[in-house]
């Protein structure tokens, strides 16, 4: 019985209860009914108070309040609502500015007055000690960030178009749209004793700052405020800024950090850690040198080697996708999950166990299975699957966190008739993820293969090798793929199979390799994009495309579709050359002359991948159905955001100011 249902209940004179139990709690049901819309009625009281105040109302509600202190625009954010009377107290300022950017597009932002900036000679009634006409070259900390205060002449083109900058009635708005995600406390990837690197791929990375909150709105924002890279004379000035918060590290599980009496800077020494002679340069000899350039750690020659080495750090990426300790657990599947490492120390027995537990007598009224990892630490096996018919197995990395799957060979998935397989946050690399045709000599009837959060990367050797043709799903049989939210290498797809993607990047590592196909590039099966970008050529029986960008070249069609009388591309970027079918609004287009995207990175693991550069057309940035970017991160409706905030701009800013807009990530 629900609560409101036991309370209508015991109002009931004991008599009645009494009567009721000895007639087979007939009452009692009935109670249970009325107790259900009781219950539907307080929550729906409720939420009616709750609608009265911004912080707590439900989203329809937002608009409605922001009309009650004058906020015309019906697409303002809930914190934008909610700052409305304290943007007016504080109108003109750099602060109220600052802020309102920030609630407006989500970024962190720096907001800065170029007079301030400007190489002036002093008034002598008014000195400025902080204004100076020379530039400091001895430690150029912050040079060429937004917080760099050197001095500049004056600049006459106009800032608003982002041309100018420094002059007097110039604002310029500098904004960070690539988020710092944080990778929790997990295994260094060892180079030998002493020498260990940050990710566990074993890859050089920069280092993100994790942004501390500003405590008010009349606060101006610092380095540390907004997720920048770190650099080396950054953490050596500010130690305290960023040790044990932006990064973090353990030696045999326990934490290093300053004893009473110590600072950061006796422990740790930040030094350029880049290849020399073999090994590394600046190794040191009393103190763990740390390059947060590159992603490396180094302990002291001076010292025992250390055991187990651990730690957590935060990296820049665009947005959501390929898994992170961001929110997932929306697309949970139900179920009490079989954990690893609790219940069983490796991945492989627990998917033989969820497999176990859906063939035991007694298993037919459950429809699945879900097999959960609960750290970030690496699995080196060699994994295969076979799931019962019409069952489900969903693998995945529990809520806040990315374990890494090192495989020792393709991961091997089958299934009989109706079967599934979900995987969800998992980091894949050293082999493919394969449905093979047969299976013991039987053919592999599994269905549905569904990825969401994954990135998918078949051969770590390969990071620094894009022309190698590299894997991520090879698809032999007749099953469908849905990729949602993942980064994932080459697809390899029978013509039987299918393959849906949204929201995602398949990168081939070149324009040229093939990204989706079949082997010895034969036709793929069906495949259907929305607002994805596909990086390298498509040959496939049909395509039906939304919002995507296909960055190919090659001497070959750059897309190629067998059936052209079926499906259409909508919104989309099309190589010229390409044989797609019909075509609606896609780009480019006769008029569009020469024209290409560009990117900010097709690296991966640079912080900037798969974004569309601020260069780039503004006929791709803005060539989305809804007027958004095309590509894998159309979601985050950055040009949507801009354009809010040039609207709101003017309410703001003092007479004869004009403002502008800097990305700087």
């Amino acid at each position: 019985m629900s609560t409101a249902s036991e309370r209508l209940y015991a109002l009931l004179p004991a008599v009645y209860r009494e009567r009721d139990a000895a007639q087979g709690h007939v009452l009692r049901s009935l109670i249970e009914l009325i107790g259900e819309q009781v219950t539907v009625l307080e929550d729906d009281l409720d939420q009616l108070y709750d609608d009265l105040f911004i912080e707590t109302c439900a989203d329809w509600v937002i608009p409605y309040l922001g009309a009650l202190v004058g906020v015309t625009d019906p697409a303002a954010s809930r914190a934008e609502v909610a700052n409305t009377l304290a943007y007016r107290r504080r109108k003109g300022t750099a602060t109220v500015i600052e802020q309102l950017a920030s609630d407006i597009t989500g970024w962190d932002t720096l907001v800065i007055e170029y007079f301030q900036r400007l190489a002036t000679t002093q008034y002598l009634n008014h000195l400025r000690l902080s204004h100076r006409t020379w530039i400091d070259v001895r430690r150029p900390t912050l040079r060429g960030t937004a917080f760099d205060a050197s001095p500049r002449t004056a600049e006459m083109r106009r800032i608003e178009p982002g041309r100018g900058r420094y002059n007097i009635a110039n604002i310029g708005i500098h904004s960070w749209r690539i988020p710092a995600f944080e990778q929790g406390m997990g295994p260094a990837q060892r180079l030998d004793a002493r020498r260990f690197r940050f990710d566990v791929l074993g890859r050089d990375l920069a280092l993100y700052n994790r942004p501390l909150p500003e405590p008010e709105i009349s606060y101006r924002a610092e380095p540390w405020n907004v997720p920048m890279p770190l650099t080396r004379e950054l953490l050596a000035d500010h130690p305290d800024r960023y040790f044990g918060i932006s990064f973090a590290v353990e030696v045999d599980g326990e934490p290093v950090t300053p004893a009473a009496g110590q600072e950061w800077l006796d422990l740790f020494s930040v030094c350029n850690l880049m290849d020399f002679a073999g090994s590394w340069a600046n190794l040191p000899a009393d103190r763990i040198a740390i390059d947060p350039e590159l992603g490396r750690l180094a302990f002291p020659s001076g010292e025992d080697p250390p055991g187990e080495v651990r730690l957590m750090y935060h990296y820049g990426f665009p947005g959501r996708i390929g898994g992170g300790t961001y929110p997932r657990q929306e697309g949970f599947s139900p179920g009490a999950p079989i954990r690893v490492p609790e219940h069983h120390t490796s991945i492989q027995a627990a998917l033989d166990a969820a497999v176990q537990r859906l063939t035991t007598d007694g298993s037919d009224d459950v429809d699945g299975v879900v097999v959960e990892i609960t750290d970030n630490a690496v699995y080196a096996e060699s994994l295969q699957l076979h799931v019962p018919a019409g069952r489900w197995i969903e693998l995945r990395a529990a809520e806040g966190r990315r374990p890494a799957l090192a495989l020792g060979g393709d991961f091997e998935l089958a299934g009989d008739a109706g079967a599934e397989v979900r995987l969800d946050g998992l980091l894949v690399a050293g082999g493919a993820v394969r449905v093979a045709a047969t299976v013991d000599g039987a053919v592999n009837d599994l269905e549905r293969l569904r990825l969401q959060h994954c990135t998918l990367v078949p051969a770590s050797n390969a990071l620094d090798d894009r022309a190698t043709p590299l894997v991520g799903l090879q698809i032999d049989s007749g099953c469908g793929v849905l990729l949602h939210r993942c980064v994932c290498s080459s697809l390899r797809l029978v013509e039987t199979a299918s393959v849906e993607i949204s929201d995602s990047i398949v990168d081939a590592g070149a324009t040229d390799a093939l990204a989706v196909a079949r082997d010895d590039d034969e036709p793929a099966g069906d495949v259907q994009v929305r607002a994805s970008t596909l990086v390298g050529r498509l040959h496939a029986t049909t395509l039906s495309a939304d919002d995507t960008i296909f960055h190919a070249a090659g001497d070959a069609p750059p897309v190629r579709i067998e059936r052209v009388q079926q499906g259409c591309v909508r919104f989309s970027w099309v190589p010229s050359g390409s044989i797609v079918p019909r075509r609606y609004r896609c780009r480019p287009s006769d008029d569009d002359g020469f024209m290409h995207p560009y990117f900010t990175s097709l690296v991966w693991g640079d912080a900037g991948y798969g974004q569309l550069s601020a260069r780039c057309a503004t006929a791709i940035r803005e060539g989305a159905e809804d007027g958004g970017e095309m590509g894998a991160f159309e979601h985050l409706k950055h040009v949507m955001k801009s354009a809010r905030l040039r609207r709101n701009l003017p309410e703001y800013l003092r007479l004869s100011l004009e403002a502008g807009p800097f990305l700087e990530t």
